[in-house]
């Protein structure tokens, strides 16, 4: 039986450099797509309904992105009371704000059936 003259060198099952760390099953709250506090969720509202034009459509971008993945957000939001901020934004002239109010309105709609 040959044995190995180096063992240090010989890889051990779990030592896999190209192999993918496991997912977190404990991910933070900005990882699961959440808003990391009350502040971040009224600072978004904020700019929804005090902006310019380009903030506006930013924000509303936000909303879109952190209530698509959670339904913690989705609730935030509507305290937030930036549904009628994007309702606004929806008969602009821009079509990127339009665009923008629309996607997040229908990601705050998702799962809310009432």
């Amino acid at each position: 039986m040959c044995q190995n003259p180096n063992p240090s060198s010989s890889p051990t099952p779990n030592s896999n450099p190209n192999a993918n760390p496991s997912p977190n099953p404990n991910p933070n709250p900005s990882e699961r797509g959440e808003p990391k506090k009350p502040a971040e969720v009224h600072d978004v509202a904020r700019r929804l309904s005090a902006g310019d034009a380009a903030a506006r459509v930013e924000a509303a971008r936000e909303v879109r992105r952190l209530a698509r993945a959670s339904s913690r957000a989705r609730s935030a939001f509507a305290v937030a009371a930036v549904v009628e901020p994007l309702v606004a934004m929806l008969p602009s002239p821009d079509p990127a704000a339009r665009e923008a109010a629309l996607l997040a309105l229908l990601n705050l709609a998702v799962r809310n059936q009432r």
